[in-house]
């Protein structure tokens, strides 16, 4: 009995993952966002785009090919509020993925809503304060003021203005 042995070869693609999206650098004029994608096979397109599907420009993309698995490092620049969409494409296994991100271009930061936030209850507070003691201050003038009237209740007012009565004299 002879046996005969084959050897045969196969290569694995692999669907690239979810890309994964950060923030580099923020101003109130623009914003730096890069995707990565990892350990992906076959060789996707990476791209950026807005929300209306616009294609973004982008640097010159950063590839490593690990003996056929690749890793990519995509940065693009944007200058107004919008969500963004890292889309990762590979045509050959007809596979697409994305990650999107908002960004907020715009004077205000985070820090300087919450600090205009926390002033404005300080405020808030502070005039619910001053109007409470001006009505204790009011009410407790008022009290006082009741307590130094006289304490002859019993005679009325108009009692008191009339000369007294004499019985005539016969």
């Amino acid at each position: 009995m002879s046996f005969s042995y084959s050897v045969i070869s196969v290569m694995f693609t692999g669907a690239a993952l979810k890309p994964f999206i950060t923030t580099l650098e923020q101003t109130k004029d623009w914003s730096r966002l890069q995707c990565e994608v990892n350990g992906a096979s076959p060789k996707p397109k990476v791209e950026w785009k807005d929300s209306s599907g616009n294609k973004l420009p982008a640097e010159e993309p950063q590839v490593t090919d690990r003996g056929g698995s690749y890793d990519i490092i995509l940065q693009t620049t944007v200058t107004k509020t919008d969500y963004y969409h890292c889309v990762v494409t590979q045509e050959e296994i007809n596979h697409q993925t994305e990650a999107k991100i908002h960004v907020y271009i715009g004077g205000l930061s985070i820090v300087t809503v919450v600090v205009a936030v926390v002033i404005a209850v300080l405020c808030t507070l502070l005039v619910v304060g001053v109007v409470l003691a001006a009505k204790r201050f009011i009410t407790q003038k008022h009290e006082d003021s009741e307590k130094r009237k006289p304490l002859n209740d019993s005679v009325s007012q108009s009692e008191q203005l009339q000369p007294p009565q004499t019985s005539p004299v016969i």
